[in-house]
């Protein structure tokens, strides 16, 4: 099962990018038996992206945070990876894992916030030049645009955003500030 590609920005909530397949393995059975080649064989080929909508990996939700698969995994909050070749004891849900940056986007997005507060104050200092003004004025602007990218929202260029600013895109509004 796999039901995280509805998060995607590009295809957000379209629920037939998500993968599920059910067979049945009899009990003491694995599912690389011969007996599943054919069962077995839409989930390799999902995963390694052989057929239309097959399982993409990197993607970005609409909040910037890049979900990356790793492996098939028996529980779906933790990584708890699927052997394919052991036995089959009882009814088993393998779910495809991902990591996903969340985290750092969300420091990244505080500290891009600091940033900006910390340049808005510079500006008032007295020493700097109208013209080093100016150049912290235009990096705050860019931040500030930065950080207000959201679904739907109109960008300066007149362009539609998908998503809010992804982790490497919050980096360079920090580094331009």
């Amino acid at each position: 099962m796999d039901n995280k590609p509805v998060l995607d920005n590009l295809h957000l909530n379209d629920t037939s990018r998500n993968f599920y397949k059910q067979f049945k393995v009899r009990k003491k059975d694995s599912v690389e038996d011969s007996a599943y080649t054919t069962d077995y064989t839409v989930v390799t080929d999902y995963a390694q992206n052989d057929v239309a909508n097959g399982l993409v990996t990197p993607f970005e939700d609409i909040y910037g945070v890049q979900y990356d698969y790793v492996n098939w995994s028996k529980k779906e909050d933790k990584l708890s990876v699927f052997d394919t070749t052991d036995e089959l004891t009882k009814k088993t849900t393998v779910y495809a894992f991902y990591t996903n940056n969340k985290k750092e986007v969300s420091e990244a997005r505080v500290d891009l916030d600091k940033t900006i507060d910390e340049a808005r104050i510079l500006t008032g200092d007295p020493y700097l030049k109208v013209a080093e003004i100016a150049e912290i004025n235009e990096a705050i602007a860019n931040a500030v645009e930065t950080l207000r990218q959201a679904r739907d929202l109109v960008s300066p260029d007149g362009n539609t955003y998908l998503r809010q600013a992804n982790y490497a895109e919050l980096q360079q509004g920090n580094r331009c500030t």
